[in-house]
């Protein structure tokens, strides 16, 4: 299989990897025209270069992925197992939690400054946990709250304001 046939096979995947890319170096572009540069740098300048080395990775991992299981679908032996050709299902699960992860991004950009901080990103999170297949409630209520948790006493321990609105 050749590199566009296997980027066909997981453009949809990467297109969020490259919305979250493109959204991170427009925040650290903007952090590096603040005043206090070298201090806004020294707190954005490593989250930015861990982000970009693992959108690199995920990027080539999922097409050595799909490589993979382009090939192995194409094999003998796994025409021999099969006998049936694959459906649109899954691709059709792809293109309704691209949709609905755009829709709950919009969303949370939005309400982020009326609902607030805390609130807002537990929502997103949660949405978020779904869409990536997780269907344990327990996990599903506790991992946002773990994740909106740390990164709340964070900002306290640090002394930045985050958006407060009509909740938390």
């Amino acid at each position: 299989m050749s590199l566009s046939a296997a980027f066909k096979h997981v453009k949809h995947e990467l297109v969020v990897l490259l919305l979250i890319f493109g959204y991170a170096t427009h925040y650290y572009l903007e952090v590096s025209a603040l005043p206090d540069r070298t201090l806004n740098l020294l707190l954005i300048g490593p989250v930015y270069t861990g982000l970009v080395v693992a959108i690199l990775l995920l990027v080539l991992l999922k097409l050595r992925e799909a490589k993979r299981e382009a090939r192995d679908i194409g094999s003998p032996e796994a025409l021999q197992q099969d006998g049936a050709e694959p459906t649109g299902q899954t691709n059709s699960f792809a293109t309704r939690s691209g949709i609905v992860f755009a829709v709950s991004t919009i969303a949370y950009v939005l309400l982020f400054d009326k609902i607030g901080f805390v609130v807002s990103s537990y929502l997103y999170v949660m949405v978020l946990v779904y869409l990536l297949g997780n269907r344990s409630f327990r996990l599903t209520v506790l991992l946002p709250a773990i994740v909106v948790g740390s990164l709340y006493f964070a900002t306290v321990a640090l002394n930045l304001p985050v958006p407060t609105g009509w909740l938390i």
